[in-house]
Parts: structure tokens; C-alpha cells; sequence
């Protein structure tokens, strides 16, 4: 006897029975890389409030090229996805500026979106070759930067046809005067009085980072190498990995300090989650890149690598030279230290030299892997793809055999895929500790993984011999 049967079916007679399925499998959390967080010092843009940016070009386009934006604009060079950014500061004022019908009355107020000091311009005149359109063109300095069409003509209302057209404006805001209507006035390049930009202090770095800690990223960079705020950095990070937070900071180091202050400064740092990049470069068009720049720079690469690569003799992309030369000694000195330096490679690329961090000293549990920043990577990504995958699974699974396989199944997954993703060898293991058994609502694992460096030593042993003829 053959046919087909439903799922769950239970037949009567002996036979062969068939169905088919699409299968479906569980999706393994992916790794987390290129999403970076960082304050700003910026001439535009929303204050004291986080943005999610996903593209150069809408980071330029909210807060213009101004301040310290470079740094962020490095990130995308370097091929991030994601910059969680906060302009920092407090107070400041918007720019405005009333424009006036032909009757010169007073009919749209115009003010910058938010507070700035940068100098924002209008001109407001008749469409060349179009008698129903006028055009309000937008000035940054001498630079266009928008322009917004609107109706005009003596049979419509040219002042609330303004304001309707400025709602689609990155940069102004328009209102218009109560009961005002009429012929706007031609005006050209009219400036915005009145703005100023909001006062930057170190509590502001403070106020970001707490508004950081709500969101999900792996690098956190700073647009300063400022000794008080890189304090605030550091306590900030603490207390966040503490509290089982992932992720890492990338410091720099100002311009000029000697070999052995970046050592000490980078050893007071003694954790696998500060990166302390102590070297500057000189770029192609002849510029020194040094300070949070060139810290912003190797944070971009850093951030966007996969953990199955090493940084280690990764260029940096429009180097020309290292600033500093420095000795075979140095340079083993400055592993020691956990700074991480760029040095030149035999046909002249300038490179990261080694892929430290700044944990020199290992706490009793922790393994020499610790300090590379690869393997960190590797353990990080472990943790969160793990926790991300297990997570759905709380509250939703009984605490009993069956629930404990379920969780060792879906972690498995994660390790697997980690194995053939060149992360962790095929010797991993996840099992339920016999020790502590499951009871109650709570279960305790032992995951066990090996993971994988890179070949960054190559030692060759040549051998000859002398044969005389």
C-alpha cells in the first residue's frame, strides 16, 4: 500500500506513504560589523540628540562639512554601514530673516533648522523663462546649496507659496506672518541674522555616551584626543562592560607627544576594549593626518574588518609615509605597551604594524588571545551572536530536556557557521554543565571554542651546504 499522509498522520495499514516540505531554517545572527557611534563637534544639524546615518551622503547633507564631521566622513571612507551620531552642545540660536512682499510688508519668516553660526544667505527671484515661478535659492557663504521652487504670479498667494515650498528644505524653516499674502520681493543673497552656535563642553561627551549606551554598535570613536574627555571615555567604557556591554573604543593621541608618553598613556588603558592608535601619517596630497583624524581613520578600518582577518599590515587607504621612523626596538616596545602603531612596508605601503590593544596585563581568567585585536573580535562576535540567537528563546521554551537541546541546537548553529566562516576551528563545543543543572528557570552552558589567529610570524630556516668541485 502507498499514498500520501498528513503531517502527524497516523495510518491503519502497512505501506509507504509520502509528503513533501519546504524547509525552513532558523536564521543564525549574523556578525555585526562597520557600526560605529561618535560625538561631534558640527556647524549644523540637530543638537544633543542621536541620528542614524547610513551614507556619507546624508551625513553631509544634515550636518554639512564643518567642525569635526571629517572624522565621520572617514568612517564611510573606510566602508562603515551605520554611524550612530550626536552633535554635541547645548543652547546656540537659529538664524532667521524676514522677507517682505513688493507692498513691503513683513510675509515669511525664515530661520536656519537649527542652531549655527554658519552664514546662511537667500535670493528670491523670477524663474528665468517661466513667468508662474520664482525660485528661493539657498547660500552657505559664497556656495549654493539648495534651491527650492514655488508658484508666483499676481492671481496666487506668492508668500504662502513659499512657505509651503521651504517644507521640503534641508536647511530652513519657513512661517509665514498672520495674514500676510501678496508678491514676494526680489532679494539677492540677503543673509540670516542673529545665529550662533551651541557651547561645547566636556559634560556634553558625558551626555553622549550615555545617549550611545540604547543602541547596538561595535566601535566607539572619539572626535577629540582631549586628556579629560578620553578619562570620560574610559569610565564610561568600563562601567558598560561591566554591566555586559560589547563593543570597543579606538582612542588617538595628539600631535608631538613622545614615543614614551603614547607607551604610558596606552598602558593605563590595560583592557581588550581600548585600542590606542598613537601613530599619524602623511596622506597623498602632502598633509599631516595625525590627532582624532588619523585615530578616526584607523578606526574606519578597524571597525569594517571581518573578525576572520587581521588587521595587521592592512594599509591605510591614501597614506603616503609614516611621520615617525622608528626603530626594530621601538616598535617591539610599543606591543609591549599595547600601542598600536603604523609603520612602511618594503615597497613603501604604510600599514598597521601589529594588531594590538591595550591590554598588557591579564586578570587570572584571561588568556593571552585577549590581547590581539582579532581575537577579541572573534570572542566578541561569539558573545553577541550567541546572546542575539538564544535571546528569542527566553520565556518561549518549557525548562526541562527538551528545552535544553532546543538551546543547544540554536547556539550550535551560530558555532558552525562561525567554524565555516574561518572564525573558530571545528572544535567547539556547547553542553549543559552537569555541574550546575538545570532546575527551576534556569539553565547554566559550557561553551568551549578555539579560535583562530592569524599568520602574522614567518620563520624560515635555510639550510646549505658547501660542495666543492
Amino acid at each position: 500500500m502507498s499514498g500520501l499522509f498528513l503531517k502527524g498522520e497516523k495510518k491503519e495499514r502497512a505501506g509507504v506513504y509520502r509528503r513533501h516540505e519546504q524547509i525552513t531554517n532558523n536564521g543564525v545572527a549574523s556578525a555585526m560589523n562597520g557600526v560605529f557611534c561618535i560625538p561631534v563637534h558640527a556647524d549644523f544639524g540637530p543638537v544633543g540628540e542621536i541620528q542614524k546615518i547610513t551614507s556619507k551622503s546624508d551625513l553631509l547633507s544634515l550636518y554639512m562639512e564643518s567642525g569635526t564631521i571629517d572624522a565621520a566622513v572617514k568612517l564611510f571612507d573606510a566602508g562603515a554601514n551605520t554611524v550612530y551620531l550626536y552633535r554635541l552642545g547645548t543652547g546656540g540660536k537659529e538664524g532667521s530673516l524676514s522677507l517682505q512682499t513688493t507692498t513691503a510688508t513683513n510675509a515669511v519668516t525664515l530661520k536656519t533648522k537649527y542652531p549655527t553660526a554658519l552664514k546662511f544667505s537667500v535670493t528670491v527671484k523670477q524663474k528665468l523663462g517661466d513667468e508662474t515661478t520664482k525660485e528661493c535659492s539657498v547660500y552657505n557663504g559664497a556656495t549654493l546649496v539648495e534651491k527650492v521652487s514655488f508658484i508666483a504670479g499676481a492671481d496666487v498667494n506668492e508668500a504662502a507659496n513659499l512657505v509651503e515650498a521651504m517644507k521640503d528644505s534641508k536647511y530652513l524653516s519657513a512661517e509665514l506672518v498672520s495674514g500676510a499674502s501678496g508678491i514676494m520681493q526680489t532679494v539677492a543673497q540677503q543673509a540670516l541674522a542673529g545665529g550662533s552656535a551651541p557651547a561645547v563642553t566636556t559634560e556634553d561627551y558625558s551626555n553622549a555616551f550615555n545617549a550611545f549606551e540604547t543602541y547596538a554598535w561595535n566601535v566607539l570613536v572619539l572626535d577629540t584626543v582631549e586628556e579629560d574627555v578620553k578619562a570620560l571615555a574610559k569610565t564610561y567604557m568600563e562601567r558598560i562592560h561591566s554591566n555586559g556591554a560589547l563593543g570597543v573604543c579606538v582612542l588617538g593621541e595628539a600631535a608631538g607627544k613622545s614615543l614614551a608618553t603614547r607607551k604610558t598613556n596606552a598602558k593605563s588603558y590595560n583592557a581588550p576594549y581600548f585600542i590606542y592608535c598613537g601613530s599619524g601619517y602623511y596622506n597623498t596630497a602632502g598633509d599631516r593626518v595625525e590627532g582624532y583624524l588619523a585615530a578616526a581613520v584607523q578606526a574606519g578600518v578597524i571597525g569594517c574588518k571581518d573578525s576572520s582577518t587581521s588587521i595587521v599590515h592592512t594599509e591605510i587607504q591614501d597614506a603616503e609615509s609614516c611621520i615617525e621612523q622608528l626603530t626594530n626596538e621601538q616598535y617591539v616596545d610599543a606591543i609591549k605597551s599595547g600601542l598600536l602603531l603604523l609603520s612602511e612596508g618594503q615597497e613603501g605601503q604604510v600599514w598597521f604594524d601589529s594588531g594590538v590593544n591595550t591590554y598588557t596585563v591579564l586578570d587570572e581568567d584571561d588568556d593571552e588571545g585577549w590581547k590581539k585585536i582579532k581575537r577579541t573580535a572573534v570572542r566578541y562576535e561569539a558573545f553577541d551572536r550567541i546572546n542575539r540567537t538564544l535571546e528569542p528563546l527566553i520565556g518561549k521554551i518549557s525548562n526541562n530536556a527538551a528545552g535544553v537541546d532546543n538551546v543547544i541546537q540554536e547556539a550550535k548553529k551560530v558555532l558552525a557557521e562561525m567554524n565555516r566562516e574561518g572564525k573558530i576551528l571545528d572544535t567547539y563545543e556547547f553542553y549543559e554543565d552537569k555541574e550546575n543543572p538545570h532546575a527551576a528557570d534556569y539553565a547554566y552552558f559550557i561553551i568551549r571554542i578555539d579560535d583562530v589567529d592569524s599568520m602574522e610570524k614567518i620563520y624560515l630556516t635555510y639550510q646549505f651546504q658547501y660542495i666543492a668541485q
